[in-house]
């Protein structure tokens, strides 16, 4: 008997498993938006800046930029450099904090104890807002889950069209994200002994998905901003792959409806969360969220009115 798909995935309960759980053909566009709030000598937001980050003069973020645009990544491989919609953010926010925020690259099972210990003041790498996360960290929700899909060959020649056509086929995730947990526990919960998910794990998503385009298997997956990048390329890595690949979003979405994209904060009354939630909203209320999640393609239903500290549920 099938599991109904959106109750499948269990989070692990241990905080160790949550350190290690991940939480998408135009040219580049790699500068932020131009601010339009009031400078921070009059944003209430700047008051809420932790005095030790005031007197440093910058707010120290922790980034992987292997999830790839349109969240963050290097433009022209540039590692000097950072773009996308969650840069795009933080940089909006300089002017409002009257700090700098200066992204740093980290690989990404190591943000969350980063963030936890104060090595980091902000996590900011494509992150969703999870229970277990909460317990070590703060989650500020920036904007609603687009749910995570399905990839495969243009034509879909093996022929998914929902969950349970997954038995028996060989699968490229990258290790350690939400996708490679949820599709073992499907398997095991879900397929025949004989006719188990084989699972490869990639240290990105480009590398999963050359696994499928050399038919080492069968299908990846995505978030849908991942689809996003596989529609316009933004970061020139996907050349030619617009007519390669399909998406099965409309047939198989799962796993991170109520897992809101977020910041990571450290825990406590010391931390940059409350400026940062204060700034978002001055963005939002003067119409510059919308148009930076405008510029990057993001819809409309996605977007928040004000941002959300740790709303999860699962």
């Amino acid at each position: 008997m099938r599991t109904p798909l959106r109750t499948l995935f269990t989070a692990t309960a241990a905080v160790a498993a949550v350190l290690v759980v991940a939480g998408c053909a135009s040219s580049t566009p790699a500068e932020p938006v131009a601010t339009k709030t009031e400078a921070a000598t009059s944003s209430e937001a700047a008051a809420l800046v932790p005095e030790a980050i005031k007197e440093r003069g910058y707010v120290i973020v922790a980034t992987d930029s292997q999830w790839g645009a349109p969240t963050n990544y290097h433009p022209d491989g540039d590692t000097t450099k950072w773009a996308g919609i969650e840069h795009d953010l933080i940089k909006a926010m300089e002017p409002i904090l009257g700090v700098e925020f200066r992204q740093e690259a980290a690989a990404f099972t190591s943000i969350i104890t980063g963030v936890a210990s104060g090595r980091y003041d902000l996590g900011v790498s494509g992150f969703q807002d999870k229970v277990e996360r909460q317990q070590v960290v703060d989650m500020i929700g920036y904007m609603g889950g687009g749910g995570s899909t399905l990839i495969v060959k243009s034509g879909n020649p093996l022929k998914i069209h929902e969950p349970a056509d997954m038995c028996g086929k060989t699968a490229a995730f990258v290790v350690g994200s939400t996708d490679e947990t949820y599709w073992r526990a499907f398997s095991t919960d879900n397929c025949k002994a004989d006719e188990q998910i084989e699972i490869l794990t990639f240290p990105d998503r480009p590398a999963a998905l050359l696994a499928v385009d050399s038919d080492r298997a069968a299908v990846t997956a995505g978030g849908a901003v991942f689809a996003l990048n596989l529609k316009h390329n933004w970061d020139g890595i996907h050349t030619g792959n617009q007519d390669k690949y399909e998406t099965l979003t409309d047939e198989i979405s799962y796993g991170i409806s109520n897992m809101p994209a977020a910041f990571m904060a450290p825990k406590g009354d010391d931390s940059i969360r409350d400026a940062v939630m204060a700034a978002l909203q001055e963005m939002i209320d003067s119409g510059e969220y919308k148009e930076i999640m405008a510029k990057w393609d993001y819809p409309d239903s996605w977007l928040w009115t004000e941002p959300k500290l740790n709303s999860a549920t699962e």
